[in-house]
Parts: C-alpha cells; structure tokens; sequence
C-alpha cells in the first residue's frame, strides 16, 4: 500500500473514533495511539528520504497526518506527558529532517502547554484572587488615611483601622491586594506567552521558548556526548565566536581532558584566561542538531551563574532567527 493511501486511512479512521470518544480523555488517547500508529506503519511506509516527486508526495501526506493528530492533542491540553513522549520517539526515529523538525516543535509546544496547566494547577482559586483584587482595593478606598468616605462609614473605617494594631500607613488589605493582583499579572503574561508560542507552531513556524533577564537571551541547549546528555542555559551571543560552556560540564558529559587541546579565551572585561577546546558527538537547539561539535571549556569560579556558557556564531550563523523579546521566543527560519 503506498504511503498516500496509508495516510488517508489513518487519518480517517482517526476522525471517526474522535467522534465516538465520550469525554477529553478518551479523544487524547485516540490521539496518542494515532501517534503510535504512524510510528509503527506510516514511517517505515515512507522509508529513505529521496528527491523524487513521489517521495515529496509522500512526505507532504505524513506531515499532513502528523499535523492532523498533533494540532488538536496540543488544543487538548491534557495527556501532555505521554504526547510529549510519543511525539519525542517519533522525532528520534523520523529520517527525514523535514518531519523531524515539525515532531520536534510539536512536541515542544506540548511541554509549553503543559506547563501552563501546571502553574494553574498549583493555583486552583484563580477566579478567588482576581475577585480579591476588587473586594480588597474597595476595602482600600474606606480604611485608607486621607480618604473621605461617606459619614455613616466613619465608625467602620475607624473600627477597621484600628484592628490591627501597630500597622502604620497602607492596611493589610491593601497588601493583599497588591499580591494577588501580581500573581494573576504573571499568570496572565506566561499564558499569553504560552498562546503566542502554540500559534507560531500552528502556522508553521519553529520556535523555542527561551528566558530574557536584564535583556540577556538565555537559550535552552542540550550537549550530548559519550551516552551522557545534559541540558544547558546558554547566554546568545553574537559575539563569541565558538560556542563555550563551563569547565564543570566536562565531568558531566565524560569529556577526556586529554583529548582536549589548550587555548585562550577572551572574557566579556577583556581578560585571557587558559581554556580547553574539546569535540563533543552532538549540541542540539530549538529544530536543529550539530553533529561532531568543537566547544570551548572555559573556567568559572562563581556559584550564581544565571547560564552555563555561550552561545556563539559557529552555531548562530547557520541559521536564520528572529528573537521576540515581548513572548520570549526565538522564531527559526
């Protein structure tokens, strides 16, 4: 059976038993065991990336499929840990670097999603903090010194201000509110960041959640070498012209400091410093992998690092980005 019709059935039947699932739940799982289905028949089906107009169909009827179950497993919202997974495996064992790159970013914004239902989880009262902001920034207008309430409010405000004594200036309540008011402004910043990176990924684009502190962009890297992988925080820097991490991540990646070769490096005060340039089997950030990479180990003494390294040029400069400092994401081309 060619891969074209393969595809078609599986996405039919698909459609089929979405329809028939009773609840969320059972609608993810169709989903997930969907997942499962292109990694055991549609993928091998595909076989060996090849240039020919057939191949190219066929590749465009697997990534239809594969958008076609991940799109709404991603609106789901839920059973994010074995889609992440699933989409995982088949991003592994995909040859063909084109879909490889889609299952990597759908998976990617299922762990963004995820997470998001994770923080609202460990804040299940939501609705309760927003309604304390307005109940509290009343409370704030009748207690607070200098305002002028109405008369027969004048004994509550006195009573109220003096409940608790030896608080001087703005009263408990308004502090309360001015927390909770903060904790729902964040919630509310992560989850349109979270919205901005699940739209990006719907329309196609690529893109990696990062972290913007003081203005520095500080990127999710993961290093692999010898069987070992460790995922790193690595500060972009157009600047730097080899990639370099921290000397301690050498013990964590079983680097032989005997196959690595003595250099110099130049610090961001202007200072030399002894460094070591060791090859490492594979660096991997956002939808690309750097096979058989040369990074530099440089010293740090410091316990409060906010990252692990840089980012340089020997990886930048092989790829097209836009940084969205507004949505913390960086938008690969």
């Amino acid at each position: 059976m060619d891969t074209d019709r393969l595809c078609a059935q599986v996405k039919e039947r698909v459609a089929q038993e979405l329809q028939e699932a009773a609840d969320p739940m059972a609608r993810v799982e169709v989903l997930i065991q969907a997942l499962y289905e292109t990694s055991r028949s549609v993928l091998p089906a595909l076989g060996t990336p090849r240039k020919s107009t057939e191949y190219q169909k066929a590749q465009a009827a697997v990534a239809d499929l594969v958008s076609c179950i991940a799109i709404p497993l991603i609106r789901a919202g839920v059973g994010g840990g074995r889609g992440i997974a699933v989409l995982s495996e088949l991003a592994e064992e995909c040859r063909d670097p084109f879909l490889k790159k889609k299952l990597k970013v759908y998976a990617q914004e299922l762990l963004s999603i995820s997470q998001r239902v994770s923080v609202f989880s460990k804040i299940p009262m939501l609705p309760l903090i927003i309604a304390s902001c307005v109940v509290a920034a009343f409370m704030v207008y009748i207690v607070w010194p200098g305002s002028t309430p109405a008369p027969k409010m004048a004994s509550s405000a006195a009573t109220a201000a003096t409940a608790v004594p030896g608080v001087q200036g703005a009263p408990p309540a308004s502090t309360q509110a001015q927390l909770s008011c903060v904790a729902a402004s964040s919630l509310q910043r992560h989850e349109t960041r979270v919205a901005a990176a699940v739209t990006a990924a719907l329309q196609g684009e690529q893109v990696t959640r990062v972290r913007i502190v003081n203005s520095q962009v500080l990127v999710p890297v993961t290093l692999s070498h010898g069987g070992a992988s460790v995922r790193l925080e690595l500060l972009l820097d157009t600047g730097a012209t080899r990639t370099a991490v921290h000397e301690s991540v050498a013990g964590r990646l079983q680097i032989d400091p005997r196959q690595a070769r003595s250099a110099m490096a130049e610090l961001a005060d202007g200072r030399m410093v002894g460094s070591r340039i060791a090859r490492i089997d594979l660096l991997t950030v956002g939808p690309f992998a750097h096979p058989s990479l040369e990074v530099e180990l440089i010293c740090y003494g410091g316990s409060d690092a906010m990252h692990d390294g840089l980012l340089g040029m020997d990886v930048l400069g092989k790829h097209r980005y836009q940084i969205d400092m507004e949505h913390e994401l960086i938008r690969w081309f």
